[in-house]
Formats: C-alpha cells, structure tokens, sequence
C-alpha cells in the first residue's frame, strides 16, 4: 500500500478491459463523516463558494465516488460514495496538515482518456479558467459522480458521459473503450484511464464546437500523436506525464 504522497502517480491496476470485462460495486457506507472535521470543513467550503460566486467561476456539490478496493480475480472495483464537499475539504485538511494523509485519503474518482479520431488525430481542450480545474489544456474526462449510471458500469458510463458533453461524441461513432488503468495520483486521487478511438474525423468534431454546452471549455484542439505525446510530456502535471505510457507507440 502506498503511504507517501511523493511516490505518486502509481499503479493500482492495469490491463486491457472492455465493458463486459470488469464492473463495479458500491458500498452503502460513505466515506469521512467524522464529526470533529465537519465544522471546519463547513467554513473552508462556505470560502470557496463565495469566492467561485465572485470569480463566477464553477464549483461542484453533490455526491461523487471513492475508489476503496481492486479484486484482480473478479476483475470487479470496488468504490464507496463521498459527499464533494468532504472530498475537497480532506484535500484542504491535509495541506493545512489537521489530518493525517496516509489515514484520511479521498481517494476520490476520475475518469479520463486518449481520444484518437479517424484520421489519426488526438483531442485535446481548452479551458477557460472557470473550473476548479487550474489547468489551462487538459483532456477529456471528469469526476465519477452521481447521475443516472447502471452501478455496475458506473466507470464505462462516466467517461462516455464526459466524451458526450465535451466533444459531443456519442458511443455509435466509438469504434472502441478500452479501459487501460487505475492508478492513485497527486493529492490522493484515483484516475481511471481508458483509450478511445472514433470512427470521424478531428474536423467533424470542430464543425460541433460551438454547440458544447460545457461552460469550462473554450476550444477544442487536434494535435498529430507526436504533437500529442510532446503536450504531454511538457504538462505541468505529473499525472499527463505518467499516461504516455499507455499510448500505442
């Protein structure tokens, strides 16, 4: 088991998994209910609305999704739900060091991808600096949260969910989702990583552009896959550095 932050991103699990191959469960408990935290917690997340309110910015609430276990033999994760706001505000109180890393993990979930379209092109986006994202390029992916998921394919749903609202991709014009990955990264998060190729064209998912709906994204960008691997190489998170590997080179 990993106990320090310094020696993230690091695997969890790896393969080459279709929707049929792997599932999900989701326990009834739910994580980071102690009450000594709570009040402190209620302050610091009241701060950081009424400074996203002011910055107009974007911030969630709701019930997301932490990764607890992986049984290699049934293939099955093994996830239990966390309210974001003790989520984030576990992340605050380990920068702040009031709690222990190692004891108090989130591990709350993300799901991202490689996006190779047709002619061979990778996807990258453009954020306008109204998320909780301080990225300014990033690729396709979010949270797994609550919405309305077949538990059991609660991973897969998630990022044809994201793929959806950001390139306005729907799962026809997916010739294949592979889910490649989990791993713990930075700041104790979980990243699901999967490998998507589309059966259109980089310039079919332009001419969409400007109908994404997504308010965080401001362009949508093609780069060549050497164009790609140079992007992430040079990213300022680790974590970009850490998924070439899953690239077929």
């Amino acid at each position: 088991m990993i106990k320090e932050n310094s020696s993230l991103p690091q695997v969890i699990f790896e393969g080459e998994y279709s929707q049929n191959d792997i599932t999900a469960e989701i326990l009834d408990s739910q994580f980071f209910q102690d009450e000594r935290f709570q009040e402190d917690i209620s302050t610091m997340r009241n701060e950081k609305e009424e400074e996203a309110k002011i910055k107009n910015l974007n911030f969630y609430n709701g019930i997301s999704y932490r990764f607890v276990s992986y049984h290699p033999k049934e293939k099955k994760v093994i996830l239990e739900k966390i309210d974001f706001k003790n989520r984030w505000g576990s992340i605050q109180l380990i920068r702040n060091k009031t709690i222990d890393e190692y004891h108090y993990r989130h591990n709350g979930c993300f799901a991202w991808a490689h996006i190779q379209c047709s002619d061979g092109k990778y996807i990258v986006l453009k954020l306008n600096g109204r998320s909780m994202n301080t990225n300014t390029f990033e690729i396709v992916g979010g949270m797994v949260e609550k919405l309305e998921y077949t538990i059991e394919n609660i991973i897969f749903d998630t990022i044809y969910k994201e793929v959806e609202e950001e390139i306005l991709v729907t799962r026809s014009e997916i010739t294949s989702c592979v889910f490649k990955s989990g791993f713990f990264w930075i700041q104790w998060h979980v990243g699901f990583h999967f490998n998507i190729t589309l059966n259109i064209p980089s310039t079919e998912i332009f001419s969409r552009a400007k109908n994404i709906k997504d308010k965080d994204i401001e362009e949508v960008i093609a780069l060549s896959k050497e164009e790609y691997i140079t992007f992430l190489k040079e990213h300022n998170s680790k974590n970009k550095n850490f998924i070439i590997r899953y690239l077929d080179l």
